[in-house]
């Protein structure tokens, strides 16, 4: 079943810096976004990327959002992992789950 609205969930990769290690590094971004590697994001159950998507193996929801949309990241995350205030904190701190640091 695909859903209505769901986010686009986006998994970024980028080398930094040129020390030595930079054209390894660049490599492995390399993989991670070739076919073998996409297929690796699908096996975890995680969405591969727009390669299956541009083939037409996956649809496109209607409603698909990205975290812009609702704020970006640093609104998210205040919102939802906040240590005292956060809506997560708040549900894990319901369980009886530790927050503390």
């Amino acid at each position: 079943m695909i859903p209505k609205d769901t986010i686009l969930i986006q998994n970024p990769a980028a080398v930094v810096g040129q020390g030595s290690g930079a054209a390894e590094a660049q490599k492995f971004v390399n993989y991670l976004v070739s076919p073998a590697g996409q297929a690796i994001w699908g096996l975890q159950g995680l969405p591969p990327g727009d390669l299956r998507r541009s083939r037409g193996q996956l649809p496109t929801p209607a409603g698909q959002f990205t975290i812009d949309s609702l704020g970006g990241w640093k609104t998210v995350t205040k919102q939802f992992f906040e240590p005292e205030t956060g809506i997560v904190t708040k549900i894990e701190q319901s369980l009886g789950v530790s927050t503390a640091k």
